[in-house]
């Protein structure tokens, strides 16, 4: 089973199931592009999913901490300053620096959101993926501080746990970037707790809880990110080949044109908005003449030159609002939004000429290709049925063909 199967099935690789080895690189190895059978064009969305998904997080964790932080310095901070208790001024101002700088960092982020919004539904820049991150980062080390003064006053490092379990699970950030942002924030920890009044026990106690719980959170990220990257890869790829499926089920497979069943839905569609006396149309068939010829003489592979070749032609010749599509064998049929009768025959003249005139080359051989073209103009508010219009446009065909091919009738 190849690795790209096993995103779109989901299953795991034979080879990565094997020993705990190959499951921790399985864990801490991102998929490069290309390592699961997908290009770096998927990659690059994917990262930009993320980054979305990143910034709609934080965005919403800076919300609840910039409304936590303002009540705890209303209802806390500032009620308490200038009371006479056990606490210390100097631990009252430090608990209202820490929490009115995460008030601050949140503050920023959220104003930096709200005006940069409209534009990042565009795409974020290169630049400015990793403001989620720093943000983030700023907050643990905030966090950190306000540990350290717990330990003085309470003991207690919840506030450092919590911390880190929320932020890794929240935060998408892949191996080994959340080490860093994870592990600055904790050597800072240890390495301020040397100069914490406290007993060796507490100092050792503390270094080992914070250590599991670092490498917990770093471990749970990397998972977490794993898992992302992967799911928005299968849903890319299953997007992408449902895609695939859908163009082939609407168009032509040598010619890339449109189908018959895409071009009758799409007449569907049109001639509601006309009977709607939304505008007028035009409608036309046109058929290669002597196309059994080409076939009998220069063989089928130049028969098929000549239908992409005439495709390619009736591609360049139409509007963006045209509709062309292979009607069938040698046949091709075309309509034309807002176009009048006189418009449609001077589109199916522009159209004759230009196949005409074109060289088809077939190895040593140039092949002299016309087509006939017979047209219907359908008026606004028409109530006509799609049948009886095709019926007319086929009837203006056989009278091109019978009065000697390569021209345009339409119909009086």
């Amino acid at each position: 089973m190849t690795e790209k199967n096993d995103i779109m099935t989901g299953e795991s690789p034979p080879d990565e199931a094997k020993g705990p080895g190959k499951w921790f690189k399985m864990i801490f190895s991102l998929p490069s592009s290309g390592r699961l059978g997908h290009t770096a064009e998927q990659n690059e969305r994917i990262l930009r999913s993320i980054c979305r998904t990143n910034y709609s997080r934080v965005f919403t964790l800076s919300l609840i901490i910039a409304a936590l932080e303002l009540l705890i310095i209303v209802l806390f901070d500032i009620r308490y300053m200038g009371r006479s208790d056990n606490y210390g001024n100097a631990l009252k101002r430090a608990y209202l620096f820490l929490h009115a700088g995460m008030l601050t960092a949140s503050v920023l982020f959220i104003l930096y959101f709200l005006f940069t919004k409209n534009r990042k539904r565009s795409g974020v820049s290169v630049f400015e993926r990793p403001l989620p991150g720093l943000y983030v980062f700023v907050v643990i080390i905030l966090l950190v501080l306000t540990t350290l003064v717990d330990l003085t006053v309470t003991g207690k490092m919840v506030v450092f746990i919590y911390g880190f379990i929320i932020t890794s699970v929240i935060l998408l950030a892949r191996f080994p970037w959340n080490m860093v942002i994870f592990g600055i924030p904790m050597a800072l920890f240890v390495i301020c707790q040397v100069f914490l009044p406290i007993t060796i026990e507490s100092k050792v106690y503390s270094i080992i809880n914070c250590s599991v719980v670092y490498i917990m959170c770093v471990f749970l990220s990397t998972v977490l990110y794993r898992n992302f990257y992967l799911h928005r890869l299968k849903n890319i790829m299953l997007s992408e080949a449902n895609h695939k499926l859908n163009h082939l089920a609407t168009h032509d497979t040598l010619t890339e044109l449109p189908n018959r069943r895409f071009f009758e839905k799409e007449m569907i569609r049109e001639m509601g908005m006309i009977k709607r006396n939304k505008h007028g149309a035009f409608l036309m068939l046109l058929d290669i003449d002597h196309f059994k010829n080409i076939n009998d003489r220069y063989g089928h592979l130049a028969g098929d030159m000549v239908l992409k070749k005439t495709a390619d032609i009736i591609n360049m010749e139409i509007r963006s609002i045209d509709i062309a599509a292979r009607w069938g064998g040698e046949e091709f049929v075309l309509f034309l939004p807002a176009t009048d009768a006189e418009q449609g025959r001077r589109a199916g003249e522009r159209l004759r000429e230009s196949i005409s005139t074109c060289d088809f080359h077939v190895e040593n051989c140039t092949i002299a290709v016309t087509a006939s073209i017979g047209g219907v103009a359908i008026e606004s508010g028409s109530t006509v049925i799609l049948e009886e219009i095709f019926r007319e446009t086929d009837k203006m065909l056989y009278i091109a063909k019978n009065n000697g091919r390569n021209m345009v009738v339409i119909s009086s």
